[in-house]
């Protein structure tokens, strides 16, 4: 199982689907915090984690994090988990000092190809959150679970498309804005690296005007699907604009990127996409390489640094890649608008 704390993605407003769920949920059991979790079992990965915040926690670059193992137990083993402070329940599980609650309540809900964990938690312990009278009225509401995530499978499908381009069905550059800032925020928590690349197709602009553009959207949906082969789960590939590209790289040091970067370039240069004429395509690329905190210290300095890096290759020839220390005087001028 991956890491389900890991992965918070966002907090619930008053324009969240989800808000007056939660809100109901987290009244009837009389708790001061409570959150949804969403998990796709085939993706192995959390969808969202939306929360009213506990009152000590409301940044949202500081999420309060669930501990790994009781969400884990209660997902895997399909049952209610309570969980207090200096007091281990039945599975020796206890809340670490630490914590800023005293009682957790997680109630897990299946579905078919959702799962949800509902977490509730109590400052105090004036009452035990997992009293009958509670259980019953949570579980009488929750009934419904298995229409609740078919609403939420739907709903990820559609949310998700928002964040996709049209053509290549690579994350676009809305995606881009969110996931950078999700995954800077995760690095800063982790002390972790993060690491940026973007990159420019050379001599594409001659492909269109041999081929036209029908030919050269396929060359971009083709060269999408190799590169998509070729990086990690967990890095996301994003079609920036035109035949600019992005890949954004958590737990990735510089030199990681480089040879991600490298690796991409052997794939465009050993394309095998065919033209009407039956000729070979041969691409080429220009890459430049952030990384945080090497050279980076937000969002923008990533994407800034590494478009600098990116043009300074375009200056010194083809198929080079350039880190944030190599840009030349000229290029760190440039700016762009992030």
């Amino acid at each position: 199982m991956s890491k389900l704390s890991d992965r918070v993605v966002s907090f619930t407003d008053s324009d969240s689907p989800f808000h007056g769920a939660i809100n109901m949920i987290k009244e009837i059991a009389s708790a001061e915090y409570c959150s949804l979790i969403i998990y796709n079992f085939s993706e192995g990965q959390v969808k969202w984690h939306y929360a009213n915040d506990h009152q000590n926690d409301t940044n949202e670059n500081t999420p309060l994090i669930i501990p790994e193992e009781f969400l884990a137990s209660s997902i895997d083993n399909k049952e209610i988990l309570f969980i207090r402070k200096n007091n281990d329940n039945e599975k020796g599980l206890s809340l670490p000092p630490s914590f800023p609650l005293q009682q957790l309540l997680i109630i897990p809900l299946s579905g078919k190809h959702l799962s949800a964990l509902v977490v509730i938690g109590e400052s105090e312990n004036r009452k035990k959150l997992n009293n009958k009278r509670n259980i019953r009225k949570l579980t009488a509401f929750l009934d419904s679970s298995e229409y609740l995530l078919s609403f939420l499978n739907k709903y990820d499908k559609a949310h998700e498309l928002t964040f996709k381009d049209d053509l290549t069905k690579a994350y676009n550059r809305r995606y881009l804005d969110r996931c950078l800032r999700e995954e800077l925020n995760r690095a800063i928590r982790n002390t972790s690296k993060l690491s940026f690349i973007f990159f420019d197709l050379n001599d594409f602009r001659a492909f269109n005007d041999s081929y036209g553009h029908y030919y050269g959207s396929r060359l971009l949906v083709y060269i999408t699907h190799k590169i998509m082969d070729n990086v990690r789960d967990i890095d996301k590939f994003v079609r920036y604009g035109g035949d600019e590209f992005c890949v954004i790289l958590p737990d990735t040091p510089v030199d990681g990127a480089i040879i991600v970067a490298k690796r991409i370039l052997e794939v465009l240069q050993k394309l095998d996409f065919p033209t009407p004429d039956g000729r070979k395509v041969v691409l080429s690329a220009c890459f430049g390489v952030s990384s945080f905190p090497d050279n980076a210290k937000n969002v923008k300095d990533l994407i800034c640094e590494a478009d600098r890096a990116m043009y300074s290759a375009k200056e010194n020839g083809k198929d080079i890649v350039v880190i944030t220390q190599e840009i030349s005087e000229r290029m760190q001028k440039r700016n762009i608008d992030v």
